[in-house]
């Protein structure tokens, strides 16, 4: 089986969810404006960035020496 046939049938999957195609949309304000996939990719990195600022790291409990 081709190893690649997976990632294939993934990358099909969203092809026929999200039409790649068309023209984007572009969001504007005053002098701004850019497309709203890359808006929409700008948001969704700052939101990950806020996460992990808040987010507690695993294993960063205060540890008691005896």
């Amino acid at each position: 089986m081709d190893p690649l046939a997976h990632k294939n049938k993934f990358v099909l999957m969203f092809a026929a969810i999200f039409d790649l195609n068309g023209k984007a949309g572009y969001a504007h304000w005053h002098f701004f404006q850019m497309s709203v996939p890359n808006l929409v990719v700008i948001v969704l990195m700052l939101v990950l960035f806020a996460v992990a600022l808040v987010a507690p790291f695993p294993g960063n409990t205060k540890r008691r020496r005896k």
